[in-house]
């Protein structure tokens, strides 16, 4: 996001540079692309309940915009290609939580866990020929209720009409259990660029640097709980 703040920032003082034309078509491109796709998906990544809805409608999205701009989205799209991990069977249970799914997809989903038989896992491990019909409930199999088993979740409200669960004591427990998950990815690289920088402003001397990151590892393995 830092680039992408650096790029705005460019974009609207661009009279302060001396840019080529080529420079600035390139700046106002980005720039674009930042703000119609970039910034939503990157300020929703923290969000468990939603991460499989918004990876999808992402994916989507980065197709639609070869109709504005192919070569960003040949791009994007070829990058987002090694992530399809992210859309496995495993996570996508975790949409059956998420306010941004509707009614009918979620009822899709939960018909799916009852009838598909096939228990191999199913990641895309090439773009579907379609991408603008595929769905969630077509990465649903009866590996969707990993998630259920790893966060221990009631999974009773399923056996219930999807207009019910609100009322439902397991979903709302599950919700709020998958709300408050932390998504790894998001805290990880918030935690090593806080501690880039911090460790910057400490010392410059490579040696001091590696010697107060093993003292504050050791500090942490022998205080579990400093609370």
């Amino acid at each position: 996001m830092a680039k992408a703040i650096y790029t705005l920032k460019m974009t609207m003082f661009k009279n302060e540079f001396e840019l080529t034309p080529r420079e600035l078509r390139s700046l106002q491109e980005m720039s674009v692309f930042i703000i119609l796709i970039y910034a939503r998906a990157w300020f929703e990544a923290p969000l468990a309940a939603d991460a499989p809805f918004n990876d999808l409608t992402l994916f989507h999205d980065l197709h639609k915009y070869r109709d504005l701009n192919s070569k960003i989205s040949e791009a994007t799209v070829k990058t987002f290609k090694r992530h399809f991990w992210y859309l496995g069977t495993d996570l996508v249970g975790l949409a059956l939580f998420s306010d941004k799914v509707t009614i009918e997809e979620k009822t899709k989903m939960v018909e799916k866990l009852a009838i598909d038989k096939d228990l191999d896992k199913k990641r895309w491990t090439t773009a579907p020929q379609d991408p603008s019909s595929a769905t969630l409930s077509d990465l649903v199999t009866k590996e969707s209720l990993f998630s259920f088993t790893e966060l221990k979740l009631d999974a009773s409200f399923l056996q219930s009409p999807v207009l019910s669960w609100k009322e439902n004591e397991a979903y709302n427990q599950g919700k709020e259990t998958v709300q408050h998950l932390a998504v790894t990815n998001d805290p990880a690289e918030r935690a090593i660029k806080l501690i880039t920088d911090y460790s910057q402003i400490l010392t410059k001397d490579e040696s001091d640097r590696q010697a107060l990151l093993q003292a504050v590892e050791r500090h942490r393995r022998l205080n579990l709980n400093p609370n």
